[in-house]
C-alpha cells in the first residue's frame, strides 16, 4: 500500500485476513476501514502515517503488533491521550511510562504486543494477548477467556482480577 493517500476503504477485501508488518507505514492516509476478515495486525502497519486520523477496526482482530500506531496522527495527539493511556476503538495502544492507574479498563478488548514495556508505575492492567505485565500490578482486567488465562505471570501481587466487557457469556459457559 506504500504511496496510498487520502481516505481508504477495503472493507470489500473479504480475503483479508491480515494486515503485515509496515503494509502503510508512512502511507499518507487519513482514515481507514479495515474489512471484517482481518484477525491480525502486524507490527508497524501504521507507523509513520502522519495524517491517519481515524481506523475501524473490528471484532475479529485478535492481535496488533507493536508500534503499529507509532508517529501517526491518533498517536500524536495529546487530545486522544488519557491520563497516560492510547485506546484507539477498543485497544490498548499505549501507556506512558509515569501512568500509575488505567481507566475504563473493563471496555478495552484488546492490548497491542509490548504496551507495557516502559510502564514502571502502573497498578492496574489489562491481560490479552502480547502483554508482558510489569511486576507492580495489583489488578488485572482479563480480555478473553482462552487457555493462556490460566497462564497468568507469577510474579505478579494481584489483589483482583476483572473479567472485562469484551467477555460474553458464552465465552464464561464454554471455557468454565
Amino acid at each position: 500500500f506504500e504511496g496510498t493517500t487520502g481516505d481508504i476503504d477495503i472493507s470489500n477485501a473479504t480475503k483479508l485476513d491480515t494486515v503485515g508488518y509496515r503494509a502503510f507505514a508512512q502511507s499518507s492516509i487519513k482514515t481507514l476501514i479495515l474489512p471484517s476478515s482481518v484477525v491480525k495486525i502486524g507490527e508497524e502497519a501504521f507507523a509513520d502515517c502522519t495524517s491517519l486520523t481515524d481506523i475501524t477496526i473490528f471484532d475479529r482482530v485478535t492481535s496488533i503488533g507493536g508500534g503499529a500506531f507509532n508517529n501517526t496522527a491518533l498517536y500524536n495527539n495529546p487530545d486522544n491521550w488519557h491520563n497516560g493511556i492510547l485506546v484507539i476503538d477498543g485497544w490498548l495502544i499505549a501507556v506512558d511510562e509515569n501512568a500509575k492507574y488505567l481507566s475504563g479498563i473493563e471496555n478495552i478488548r484488546g492490548v497491542v504486543s509490548g504496551v507495557y514495556s516502559n510502564a514502571y508505575s502502573l497498578k492496574n492492567a489489562v491481560w490479552g494477548a502480547g502483554a508482558s505485565l510489569p511486576s507492580n500490578v495489583e489488578t488485572l482486567c482479563v480480555t478473553n477467556i482462552n487457555q493462556y488465562m490460566y497462564q497468568i505471570p507469577q510474579h505478579l501481587t494481584l489483589k483482583n482480577i476483572i473479567i472485562c466487557d469484551s467477555v460474553s457469556e458464552s465465552d464464561l459457559q464454554y471455557n468454565a
